[in-house]
């Protein structure tokens, strides 16, 4: 299996024009402290593509896959890494590293991409902008849903198991 470039990965992931349960697709947005909706609403996504499995989250691309042009009203400094942890630390227990990248697609512009690890070892709960905490999961659609029925439950608490007892047999003298 290759490994695609940045540009090669947005171009796979735009080719059907739809989102994937570990791809979603936002328009230029205003992320900052004053907005909790929007704020709230990115925390959701990167807690349900972790909780199901890891993905992609794109700036600058509408719910049809189009990417769209450059937005004087959100500039580029607005998606730095920084910017992205601090909504982090403050919305996802536990905490959650994911990778800032832009990649400069073939119209020109460039484009932040949050790369999203998997949860590890416990799901990531997502605040809310009223501050409560949810655990969200992908669902079809898809989109984020908060989890409510057991089959969701039991899939990602096995999802959980599975990471730790990777992490145990890891550790373990041979």
């Amino acid at each position: 299996m290759s490994v695609l470039t940045d540009v090669q990965q947005m171009e796979e992931d735009l080719r059907y024009r739809s989102e994937k349960l570990n791809v979603e697709f936002k328009a230029w947005m205003d992320i900052s402290k004053a907005n909790k909706d929007g704020q709230a609403k990115i925390a959701r996504h990167i807690a349900a593509i972790a909780n199901s499995g890891g993905g992609r989250l794109y700036f600058g691309v509408d719910d049809d896959g189009n990417a769209q042009p450059r937005s004087e009203a959100f500039p580029l400094e607005h998606y730095k890494s920084d910017a992205i942890h601090n909504l982090l630390k403050t919305r996802l227990e536990p905490g959650l590293q994911c990778e800032v990248r832009f990649t400069e697609f073939t119209n020109g512009v460039t484009y932040p991409v949050i790369h999203i690890p998997p949860h590890g070892a416990t799901p990531i709960g997502a605040k809310d902008e009223n501050s409560f905490m949810h655990v969200y999961v992908r669902s079809v659609g898809p989109e984020s849903v908060k989890i409510s029925s057991y089959q969701q439950w039991d899939t990602i608490l096995k999802r959980c198991m599975r990471f730790r007892k990777r992490q145990a047999e890891a550790v373990q003298p041979v």
